[in-house]
């Protein structure tokens, strides 16, 4: 039998991905273990008390749950169990696209998200990704009560999820409840653990002061404002954000807010695809804290926005983790010798990150109907790609 070659693309990417995971777990184990969110997560498995009282803590309560499962006294082990978690929620994600998208979608995901495999699979962004992409999986399942409840947990793992609420909201209409419920029993039971500098401990990255120098603002102040970096909680931070979050705060809003109205105006938008991607550029572009692993929030929406015939979007985010790839490399890795260029990708990456929801604002085109969409892909899916012999 001649193997089809969406056959061909899902063994080929799960087989980089297994192997990457055998080589990175081969380094753990036989190396000593330098990885900062590996010693992190060590850390505050450690940790006794009340989190966000007794000791400050930068992560949401589902991913600090996750961290504290996996972590232990042996950051070697800690650093182990992190790899294969993310691992599988990578597959978690993939398998949650392709029973919401079908196939196509899911091996578009597969595909962007080969460049950020650089990173090791030590970053947990998989977790609300995973999260997020079932709930709106679940949600095209006609199973509104469950993806309500998965949804807010995605909220609860990390907060970007917040950003793509109104496409949930608008999915669901009358039976938003669960999520309605789910996001207010969360968001209490949250203010009784930490209270409100629960809350901000998050927000602010464990209070950090400093632009993270991947930030939009953070790589102005670093290459043209003449700040120094420095290492601050966990990251290569600049020059001090104090009294000025607000400012981006308010911008993000008022995009957020622009994206959104646009989007539900037109009967012709599929809100899962475009929007989505184009809300989530805009927040990253408005944060101080922009890490390298966050470019992995765009990958599902943008796999949805390839049905799109739009393809500035899909291009777009693209760009943007290819770039983040790339710096990755140059100003981490190798900064040394590569630091001028890491600077100008970083600097380009940030710039795509503007130029979505600017240019998503000022067009007028819209993308098909999302029904319309669904009836292309199933009848594409349905062509078959090889023949028996």
């Amino acid at each position: 039998m001649r193997v089809s070659t969406d056959a061909l693309a899902i063994g080929v990417n799960i087989a980089i991905r297994a192997a990457l995971a055998v080589g990175v777990l081969f380094a753990l184990w036989t190396r000593p273990v330098i990885d900062s969110d590996a010693r992190r997560f060590s850390a505050l498995s450690g940790e006794t008390g009340t989190p966000y009282r007794d000791y400050t803590v930068e992560y949401a309560p589902v991913e600090l749950g996750v961290i504290r499962l996996i972590g232990s006294d042996d950051v070697r082990a800690t650093a182990i169990r992190l790899v294969v978690v993310c691992f599988l929620f990578d597959l978690l994600a993939f398998a949650g696209l392709w029973s919401g998208w079908g196939r196509r979608i899911a091996i578009a995901y597969l595909w962007l998200g080969l460049p950020l495999l650089v990173l090791g699979y030590l970053r947990l962004w998989y977790l609300p990704v995973a999260l997020a992409v079932w709930a709106f999986a679940l949600l095209r399942k006609r199973r509104p009560g469950v993806a309500g409840v998965v949804g807010a947990l995605a909220l609860f793992a990390k907060l970007w999820p917040f950003a793509l609420a109104p496409a949930l909201l608008a999915e669901t209409r009358r039976r938003s409840f669960p999520f309605v419920l789910a996001g207010l029993v969360g968001g209490v039971g949250w203010l009784v653990l930490g209270g409100i500098g629960g809350v901000r401990q998050v927000m602010t990255f464990r209070n950090a002061t400093g632009w993270e120098i991947e930030s939009t603002v953070g790589s102005l102040v670093w290459l043209f404002g003449g700040g120094e970096p420095r290492w601050e909680n966990g990251a290569v931070r600049v020059g001090s954000s104090q009294g000025l979050t607000w400012v981006t705060g308010v911008l993000l809003v008022v995009l957020l807010g622009a994206i959104w109205w646009k989007a539900l105006r037109s009967k012709e938008e599929d809100l899962l695809g475009v929007p989505s991607l184009v809300a989530l550029c805009a927040l990253l572009a408005c944060s101080p804290i922009f890490s390298l692993q966050y470019a992995g929030w765009l990958t599902p929406w943008a796999a949805i926005a390839s049905r799109d015939s739009r393809r500035i979007p899909i291009a777009s985010a693209s760009g943007i983790v290819v770039l983040t790839a790339g710096v990755s490399i140059a100003l981490f890795q190798f900064a040394d010798g590569l630091e001028p260029l890491g600077a100008a990708m970083l600097l380009a990456r940030n710039g795509l990150c503007v130029f979505v929801p600017v240019w998503f604002l000022v067009s007028r085109g819209h993308g098909a109907h999302p029904r319309t969409s669904d009836r292309r892909a199933s009848l594409k899916e349905s062509v078959p790609t090889g023949r028996q012999q």
